[in-house]
């Protein structure tokens, strides 16, 4: 058997429940995984498109700011919502959520 890679996780499980997140422990670490995994997705293709704005910057020397507008407009459009510190964001909020439904019930 031939090792294919490893298997990735692209979209939260049928079984997860966003209302109550913490009610299959499994589902919620399977859709942890998949909103990563796609978070990591765009902070490559980020890093790939900045890349490409350096290596014209550096082609097209003095003419950069005319010839270069389209790479810098979509590297400036992939750095919206992209970023390792916002992994864990929405993970919070529903943990926040949770637990401000738990006080208020208290």
């Amino acid at each position: 058997m031939v090792w294919k890679g490893p298997d990735i996780i692209q979209e939260a499980p049928d079984s997860f429940n966003p209302e109550d997140p913490y009610a299959d422990p499994v589902a919620l670490h399977e859709a942890r995984e998949a909103s990563v995994w796609r978070k990591e997705v765009r902070i490559e293709k980020a890093k790939i498109l900045r890349e490409r704005m350096k290596q014209c910057y550096i082609k097209e020397g003095v003419n950069h700011l005319q010839n270069c507008r389209e790479q810098v407009q979509r590297y400036l459009d992939s750095l919206q919502d992209t970023g390792v510190q916002r992994q864990n964001a929405d993970f919070y909020q529903l943990w926040r959520v949770k637990h401000d439904k738990e006080a208020n019930a208290k």
